[in-house]
């Protein structure tokens, strides 16, 4: 994981593909690398990967608008 700028909140975000099931996790961390936040959830449902990661994105845009106030990194592992 690379440095957060001063004053940013970085968002990382994943999913993996298993049969009939995805999995996707977000996390939240300052500039120390302190942990502010995170998630995740699963779906009973065949998607491929890309829609996997896409249903990751969208929760880590949804942390991040419960992050007022910081300005937000967000990146995919």
């Amino acid at each position: 994981m690379g440095k957060t700028s001063k004053g940013f909140v970085k968002i990382n975000f994943n999913a993996t593909v298993g049969d009939n099931r995805i999995g996707y996790g977000a996390i939240a961390r300052d500039d120390d690398n302190f942990v502010l936040g995170g998630g995740g959830g699963f779906i009973e449902k065949t998607m491929s990967v890309e829609e996997a990661k896409c249903h990751a994105f969208k929760a880590s845009i949804k942390m991040a608008c419960q992050l007022k106030n910081h300005r937000t990194d967000v990146r995919i592992n």
